[in-house]
């Protein structure tokens, strides 16, 4: 539908609807695809498991050489995009993976967690603070090229955070539960041309 109004569109990150080839984004839709599907990816774009799906460009598969670190491999795909989309409207689906397992992360982003002790909750909170720098790089760019005010961006996290490095309170619960501390995730809109703050 986007398509036919005009639209390019982007699919950046995790794709988790469907591993065969006929369901990937550049086949149901999308103009371009980056990114990889299901799960069992490390952060540096290496599958965990043995025939889990590579790192993709559309159907070209993107060595792990080429890459840096995920999330920011995401971010500048997604700067790329813009940057290079001309004056059509366009629709991006930008997914990362973070902060989902393995935790990793690099030492620019684990700078800005270090005061936290417990490693483990660090690396995670590095991992969460590398979303929020390229969302901010992206937010940045979109002012820049003044097109922000009619942009319209849908923030969301798909569940809450996990036991053993999240806090959800006052919930009770955490990813993969029902209780609150399990379904209750961040959600807003900016639409600064259209919605009030």
């Amino acid at each position: 539908k986007m398509k036919s109004l005009g639209y390019n569109t982007y699919a950046i990150g995790k794709w988790h609807l469907g591993d065969n080839q006929s369901f990937l984004p550049h086949k149901r839709g999308f103009d371009k695809w980056f990114g990889f599907s299901g799960g069992s990816m490390n952060y540096w774009g290496n599958p965990s498991k043995k025939g889990r799906m590579q790192i993709q460009r559309n159907d070209s598969i993107i060595e792990s050489g080429n890459l840096t670190y995920l999330t920011d491999d995401f971010t500048n795909e997604a700067l790329s995009n813009i940057r290079n989309n001309g004056d059509k409207p366009f629709f991006m689906f930008l997914s990362y993976n973070a902060p989902h397992s393995p935790d990793q992360t690099t030492i620019e982003h684990l700078k800005k967690t270090n005061h936290i002790e417990f490693g483990k909750r660090s690396v995670y909170g590095a991992m969460i603070s590398a979303i929020d720098y390229g969302l901010g790089k992206i937010n940045a760019l979109l002012s820049e090229m003044n097109i922000k005010d009619n942009t319209m961006i849908i923030f969301l996290s798909d569940n809450g955070g996990r036991l053993d490095v999240a806090n959800n309170g006052p919930f009770r619960g955490h990813k993969g539960m029902l209780f609150e501390g399990g379904i209750r995730v961040p959600f807003a809109i900016s639409w600064p041309s259209r919605l009030k703050k």
